[in-house]
């Protein structure tokens, strides 16, 4: 299981997405199967890796295929909170 913001999740027709980052910062959307949520959180049981980097802001005007931005200082900050 990974824990995500819950932010980051999109839903469309009572499925659940979020938008992962890959190669080349091209995002593309992927199905989750998600868990509890834990406040601000959200446990996925399945569809995410941990590692994985998704998009946590402006998920609502995001389209399959863009290319992004990081913020790497968010990131690291993201990964060592407990």
């Amino acid at each position: 299981s990974v824990i995500i913001p819950y932010k980051a999740v999109t839903e469309q027709l009572g499925e659940f997405f979020v938008y992962v980052i890959g190669d080349s910062s091209k995002v593309t959307q992927r199905k989750l199967v998600l868990g509890k949520s834990l406040g601000e959180t959200i446990i996925v049981r399945e569809g995410l890796k941990p590692g994985e980097k998704i998009v946590v802001q402006g998920v609502q005007n995001m389209k399959e295929g863009a290319v992004v931005t990081t913020d790497t200082t968010k990131v690291s900050e993201a990964q060592t909170k407990k």
